[in-house]
């Protein structure tokens, strides 16, 4: 049984690999991975990656790093304490609710 849980954000940028230059390329932009975060009363705690991956725009990133620039190019924080974008806060809590997680949606 659940005790605890809680959605997870894994912001970063992007890495990739460019064969003609052979060097790693990095986003210019931001990408949010949405986790569900949850302790069962056996003790463990779990971390189930939900289909839910943003691409975040130019002037979104630029907000995220604003409030984050201490954190780094890749880090994590919990739904309810981001400061994000409403875009990103609506795109999020519309995929909740989608997957039935809307209980976990409110900030």
């Amino acid at each position: 049984m659940i005790t605890t849980e809680s959605i997870d954000l894994d912001i970063f940028f992007r890495e990739g690999w460019d064969d003609t230059t052979n060097t790693t390329t990095i986003s210019n932009h931001l990408t949010i991975d949405v986790y569900h975060y949850y302790k069962t009363t056996s003790g463990a705690s779990l971390n189930k990656r939900l289909d839910i991956l943003i691409e975040c725009d130019l002037k979104q990133t630029i907000a995220i790093i604003n409030n984050y620039y201490e954190r780094g190019a890749d880090f994590w924080i919990d739904f309810r304490e981001a400061a994000l974008p409403r875009t990103i806060v609506k795109k999020i809590r519309e995929q909740l609710n989608t997957l039935g997680l809307n209980h976990l949606a409110e900030r």
